[in-house]
């Protein structure tokens, strides 16, 4: 009698992505969204850290600082806890403009 080769695949499927699952297509959308939209060069945290008082400053005397720090707004595009940073330093920085 043949030996049989063992079989590799798991006792049971692996979950689909159309199995219904709200969370697994919501995950699988902020992924896929991520990747559409990642480039070729982006910035780390660190770095938009880094830059980030230029980019408010430009916003603040009415540049267009998307176009002039295009690594900084698509950062701010993909990084949820970068994008809090900036709205709260231009929530005090309007503030202490208006006083």
């Amino acid at each position: 009698m043949p030996e049989s080769k063992p079989d590799h695949r798991p006792d049971t499927p692996a979950t689909s992505l159309n199995s219904g699952s709200e969370l697994s297509m919501e995950i699988f959308r902020k992924i896929a969204l991520m990747l559409q939209n990642t480039a070729y060069s982006e910035i780390t945290c660190g770095q938009f850290t880094d830059l980030i008082d230029e980019y408010v400053e430009l916003s603040l005397q009415g540049e267009n600082a998307a176009k002039l720090m295009p690594l900084i707004k698509l950062h701010l595009d993909l990084c949820g806890g970068c994008h809090e940073e900036y709205d709260a330093l231009m929530r005090i920085m309007n503030h202490s403009i208006e006083r």
